[in-house]
């Protein structure tokens, strides 16, 4: 019997492809507003010995972040008062005014001067405006897409790290493990985060008014830094809070999406499910939400994927495109009428 050269050999079992975890393509700015986020995924830590650290839970940044937004709404209020209302933006050309405002031919002259001095300092507001609308829109964007982030219920399931659970019985310990489950701290993230927006979105309002009110060059310099320093102080008192109170972010944490949490049918695993704070209004949310897809294949609507990232990105696209859109015309208005944005806010 004649045996063949080459012997065929069986192929291997095919393994089972083993879903790997991506990252969410959002940067978490440093802050004060943004370390709550981060508090309440279980990446902020503090130090209790050389050796050992904790987890810092969010509601004590919450309470951090308290005297900073004070501050900011309090400076921002207290500029709008030092602001000429009843001043106009820039001097019109009319024979009206001109009469009105020279007495002699030398003082018509000077008054021309002014006019032709006022209009081109406008131009320079008008400019102003535009880069600090370009300076805070990166501010704006992170913060709209980290709300929507939040407000998904199952970035709690995705995202949030895992925690130590209390192993002793009692009250507190069932306490304790509630508030380590995933979503716990979801409201105190959110209240941050609106916290953050509501700065920002005041800031880009009377920023308008206060660069506007502006006399000279260096006025009009001066005060959009110092409206733009007041969207930085998030920054800085982080910086002051993670020295004093020996906190820092977790040298590990990222948006990670971990992909094992879901089944080949489009569901929650049973594990997962039990980590939230309800989990049978969860899983119920998940079969609500979820379709069949032309291939074959379900999915959630909610689940971090091809999808649910168009459907952010829309939602983020709506809310700037309609803060910026609305800005617009604010400015547009204020230089038609020459009457400040501030003055018809507050009359």
């Amino acid at each position: 019997e004649t045996r063949p050269l080459i012997q065929e050999r069986a192929a291997p079992p095919a393994l089972p492809r083993e879903k790997k975890p991506y990252y969410v393509n959002i940067d978490v700015l440093p802050g004060i507003y943004t370390s709550v986020l981060v508090a309440s995924l279980g990446g902020v830590r503090f130090e209790i010995t050389s050796e050992r650290h904790g987890k810092m839970h969010a509601f004590w940044l919450l309470l951090c972040c308290i005297p900073l937004f004070l501050a900011q709404v309090t400076t921002i209020f207290l500029l709008r008062t030092d602001m000429d209302l009843g001043k106009p933006i820039y001097l019109e050309t009319t024979i009206q005014n001109v009469t009105a405002q020279s007495a002699s031919k030398a003082e018509a002259v000077v008054y021309g001067h002014e006019v032709v001095r006022s209009k081109q300092l406008l131009k320079l507001k008008i400019l102003m405006v535009i880069i600090l609308y370009l300076m805070n829109f990166n501010y704006l964007l992170n913060t709209v897409r980290l709300l929507l982030l939040v407000l998904n219920p199952l970035t709690w399931v995705e995202i949030a790290l895992g925690r130590d659970r209390v192993s002793s019985a009692g009250l507190r310990a069932r306490i304790a493990n509630f508030l380590q489950r995933a979503g716990s701290q979801a409201p105190f993230a959110f209240f941050a985060l609106c916290m953050q927006l509501f700065v920002g979105y005041v800031v880009c309002t009377d920023s308008v008014s206060l660069i506007l009110d502006s006399d000279s060059v260096t006025d009009v310099i001066f005060n959009s830094l110092a409206i733009t320093f007041v969207v930085e102080l998030s920054e800085v008192w982080w910086n002051f809070c993670k020295d004093a109170l020996h906190m820092s972010w977790d040298e590990e944490f990222k948006l990670k999406v971990n992909t094992q949490v879901w089944k080949r049918d489009g569901h929650l695993t049973e594990a997962a499910a039990a980590t939230t704070c309800l989990p049978s209004l969860t899983s119920k949310l998940v079969q609500w939400t979820t379709f069949r897809s032309l291939s074959g294949s379900s999915f959630s609507l909610l689940k971090r994927g091809f999808v649910q990232t168009r459907l952010e990105t829309m939602a983020t696209f709506a809310v700037l495109a309609s803060l910026y859109t609305r800005q617009f015309y604010v400015v547009l208005f204020a230089i038609q009428t020459n009457i400040l944005p501030a003055a018809r806010d507050i009359c």
